[in-house]
Formats: structure tokens, C-alpha cells, sequence
């Protein structure tokens, strides 16, 4: 099981910052059964989304023990999520380092580590930082506000429910790769009309 935000099971968020790509993995009931939907979106997010993936680096720099000169140059893109059968948050974290020498960039991600609570505290060896869990969820939130239109300056659908969580992505596909259709079109259309509305080409 993923983390669950208001009914929607989201199992990993990507931000490439450098294009504002966002790329969500999540589970959604579809029909009476639970499909897992990889959605690419290129709309920039809130400021907050992108602080809540830099608030992750000083967790990731403890994590592996990086040196401050190696933490100035970590940028963590990526998490991954599960939660154990007694409710606490697994996940792992995936950084860019730059490489001075090469001038390019190395990814690295953390082992899959395990929140730490009352339940598994006398038998947890792999444990998240303190904090690190709260991080990793505010992650996750900021990723659920974007898929339902909260963005950078504005909200896409201020006036309907999002129901079938296509929010403006260029691209929903099943995790297995195969092509699903979705509203895309009609949600522009419909984000274009009248005042406040957002316009998209």
C-alpha cells in the first residue's frame, strides 16, 4: 500500500525542476477496480511543492553521511512510498549530486527506509531521521494539490471537482505503459471558459 490522501494511493512524486516536469504514480479506483496511473504533467508547481523536495536534503545528507561541501550540492527529485501492514510510512529518496570535476550530475538514491513509532520502535533498525516521515508526507500532499489543479498563481479548476484526476496532465498512462484516454481536452476547454479561468495551448 501507498500513502493514501483522500482516497488516492500516491506511490512515487518526481520534479524535475529544470523543465517543472512533475510525474506522479498513483492508485485510482477506476470502474469498481484500482488501477495504478503514471501521470506526467508540465504546469510549474506551487512554491511550496518545490520547497517541500528541498526541505528533504539535510534528511538525504544524513542519511549517507555527505561532508556540507557534498550537502550544498544535493538536489532530491524524487520518493518513492510503501506503508507497513501497521500503518507507518516506508520510502526512499532519490537525489542529483553535481559533480564539480565532470561538471554533470550523479543520481543516488537512499535504501528504503521505515518510519519510526510506538509499534516497531523496540524492533526498527533502518529507521528514517527524526522528521524525515513528516517531510516525505508533505511530499505527498503538496503532490495531491497539484494533480487536483492547485499550482503556481492559481487554481485550474477553482469551480468542479476533479473527479477524474486528470488535472491538465499531458500524459496519463497505466504503470504497465499502456496508453488510457482521459478528459485532457474537455479540462482545458473547460479552464478556459470565463473569467479567472486559466488558457492553455
Amino acid at each position: 500500500m501507498s500513502e493514501v490522501l483522500q482516497g488516492m494511493n500516491i506511490k512515487s512524486v518526481k520534479y524535475l525542476s529544470s523543465s517543472d516536469k512533475v510525474v506522479v504514480n498513483f492508485e485510482n479506483n477506476v470502474n469498481g477496480s484500482t488501477a495504478e496511473i503514471k501521470a506526467t504533467y508540465s504546469e510549474p508547481p506551487r512554491p511550496e511543492f518545490a520547497e517541500a523536495f528541498e526541505a528533504l536534503r539535510p534528511d538525504f545528507t544524513e542519511i549517507f553521511e555527505f561532508s556540507q561541501d557534498v550537502a550544498e550540492r544535493v538536489i532530491p527529485y524524487a520518493v518513492s512510498v510503501k506503508t507497513t501492514k501497521n500503518g507507518a510510512l516506508q520510502a526512499t529518496i532519490s537525489a542529483k549530486i553535481y559533480i564539480e570535476q565532470y561538471n554533470s550530475y550523479s543520481a543516488l538514491n537512499t535504501p528504503m527506509l521505515v518510519e519510526m513509532t510506538d509499534e516497531n520502535s523496540d524492533t526498527v533498525t533502518n529507521a528514517f531521521p527524526a522528521g524525515t516521515a513528516d517531510k516525505i508526507r508533505k511530499v505527498l500532499s503538496e503532490a495531491y494539490m497539484y494533480i487536483t489543479g492547485k499550482r503556481a498563481q492559481m487554481s485550474l479548476f477553482e469551480d468542479e471537482e476533479d473527479d477524474d484526476l486528470s488535472g491538465g496532465a499531458d500524459e496519463m498512462v497505466p504503470a504497465s505503459g499502456v496508453h488510457t484516454e482521459t478528459a485532457r481536452s474537455e479540462r482545458i476547454a473547460a479552464a478556459s471558459d470565463g473569467p479567472g479561468k486559466a488558457s492553455f495551448n
